[in-house]
C-alpha cells in the first residue's frame, strides 16, 4: 500500500445542487435517465431529447448538470453507473451530480474512482432496500481512499484516458465492421461472386444460374422436444432453447451442425449449433430438404429478419408457416460454400475486434484498480 494521505470522498468531492424546477427556464434540450448511463462506462454518451418526451420526464427531473460533471446513479450500485458528460442537461434527483475540488483530486479521475472495485463494493454494502436498493451521498462521502499528489494524478489520468480513447476507437471500428458485414451479406446473397449475367425475378436481378425457391421447398422447421429442467444439469450435449444454451444433457435428439430458431420467448432468434444437441419445445430446429450448405442457410435465415416476422402476429411467437411463405435466391452448392467462406472471413475480423475490445477493457479496469489502490505506483521516471 502507498503512503499517500487517506481522505474521505466527501473531503474531495461535492454534490452539485443546481435545481431548475421551472421548465420554462430549461435552455438545454437533453435529459439523462438511468437507461442512458451504461454500466461500467466512464463516459456518458447517451441521452434523451426533452422535446417530445415532456410527459415521460417526471417531476424528479430538476437537477441541472453541465459539461465536465460526473453523474452517479444511486440506484442499484452493483450496476456501476457513473460517468462524465460533455453536454448540458437535466437529470433526476436520484442521480448525483459530482464535482471534485481539483486542487486535491482531478475531475478526470473521478469516474474511474466511482467504477473501481473497492468503491463499488463499498456502495453496495451501504445500500438501503431490497427491491430497488439505493445509496445516500452521506454514506458515499465516508468512503476513504488514498490520494497521490496532483502530478501523479495527471499521469494516471493520462494513461487511463488514453486507454479509454482506444476503447472508443475499437468500438467505432466494430460498428463500421458490422455495417460492412451486413452490406456484404446482402450483396453476396443477391449478386453472388463474379457474375456478369443476371436475370429478372420477383426478388430483383439475380445471377442467371441461380434459382428462386420458397423456404418451404428447401427446409422444414421441426419442433423441439420438451425436457424437464431438473434433467438439464449434466452431460455433454447442450440443451438449446429459444435464446441459446439452457443446460446440458446426457443424450441428444439432433445431430449437428444445425440451426435452432426461437419459437416462443426469444422468437425469431437464430442460433448456430456446431455439435449434437437437444432443442427444447420453445424452439424449432432446421432440417434440409435438398443439398444445401447449412452454413449458407444460417446466413439466409438471418437475412429474412425472423425476429420482426415473429412480432407481427397477434400472439407473440414465430409461426413456421409464415417463414415457409418467404422466397429466397439459391445459388449452386459450390458457390454457397464460397459465399460462406467470404462471410466467415468478415466475421472473424469483427470477432477479433471484439476480443481486442474485451482485453483492452479488462486492462483499463485492472490498471485503474491498481493505480487507485497504490498497488502499482507510477514510476518516478515516468512523471517527467
Amino acid at each position: 500500500m502507498n503512503d499517500y494521505p487517506e481522505l474521505r470522498l466527501g473531503d474531495l468531492v461535492t454534490p452539485v445542487q443546481d435545481r431548475i424546477v421551472n421548465r420554462t427556464k430549461w435552455h438545454f434540450d437533453k435529459y439523462i435517465a438511468g437507461e442512458h448511463i451504461d454500466s461500467g462506462e466512464v463516459r456518458i454518451r447517451k441521452c434523451g431529447q426533452i422535446k417530445g418526451n415532456e410527459e415521460v420526464i417526471g417531476s424528479a427531473f430538476h437537477m441541472h448538470f453541465k459539461p465536465g460533471h460526473v453523474l452517479y446513479s444511486t440506484r442499484r450500485a452493483y450496476l456501476r453507473k457513473a460517468g462524465i458528460v460533455d453536454f448540458e442537461g437535466i437529470c433526476s434527483n436520484v442521480t448525483l451530480i459530482l464535482q471534485s475540488n481539483e486542487e486535491k483530486l482531478l475531475q478526470s479521475l473521478l469516474p474511474f474512482i466511482l467504477q473501481s472495485e473497492d468503491f463499488v463494493q463499498f456502495a453496495i454494502s451501504h445500500s438501503i432496500g431490497s427491491t430497488n436498493p439505493f445509496v445516500k451521498w452521506t454514506d458515499l462521502s465516508k468512503y476513504r481512499l488514498r490520494i497521490p499528489p496532483i502530478r501523479i494524478q495527471k499521469k494516471i489520468s493520462q494513461i487511463l484516458w488514453a486507454i479509454e480513447d482506444n476503447i472508443e476507437k475499437i468500438e467505432n471500428l466494430i460498428e463500421v465492421s458490422e455495417k460492412l458485414k451486413k452490406g456484404l451479406l446482402e450483396e453476396l446473397l443477391t449478386k453472388g461472386i463474379g457474375h456478369k449475367g443476371f436475370k429478372k425475378t420477383e426478388l430483383g436481378e439475380i445471377p442467371e444460374d441461380w434459382e428462386v425457391a420458397k423456404i418451404a421447398d428447401i427446409l422444414t422447421f421441426e419442433y423441439g422436444e420438451g425436457l424437464p429442467e431438473d434433467t438439464r444439469k449434466g452431460g455433454k450435449y447442450p440443451v438449446i432453447g429459444s435464446n441459446g444454451i439452457v443446460g446440458y444433457h446426457t443424450s441428444y435428439t439432433v445431430e449437428g451442425p444445425t440451426i435452432v430458431v426461437g419459437r416462443k420467448g426469444a422468437s425469431g432468434q437464430i442460433i448456430w449449433v456446431e455439435d449434437n444437441c437437444w432443442p427444447i419445445d420453445t424452439s424449432y430446429f432446421v432440417k434440409l430438404k435438398r443439398e444445401l450448405s447449412m452454413d449458407y442457410v444460417f446466413h439466409l435465415l438471418n437475412s429474412l429478419d425472423l425476429i420482426e416476422l415473429s412480432q407481427k402476429g397477434a400472439v407473440p411467437g414465430l409461426n413456421r408457416k409464415d417463414v415457409y411463405e418467404k422466397t429466397a435466391a439459391i445459388p449452386p452448392f459450390n458457390e454457397q460454400k464460397k459465399i460462406v467462406s467470404l462471410l466467415r472471413e468478415a466475421e472473424q475480423f469483427t470477432d477479433s475486434l471484439k476480443e481486442h475490445l474485451v482485453e483492452t477493457s479488462m486492462l483499463k479496469k485492472k490498471l485503474a484498480n491498481s493505480f487507485l489502490s497504490g498497488e502499482f505506483p507510477i514510476p518516478e521516471e515516468d512523471l517527467s
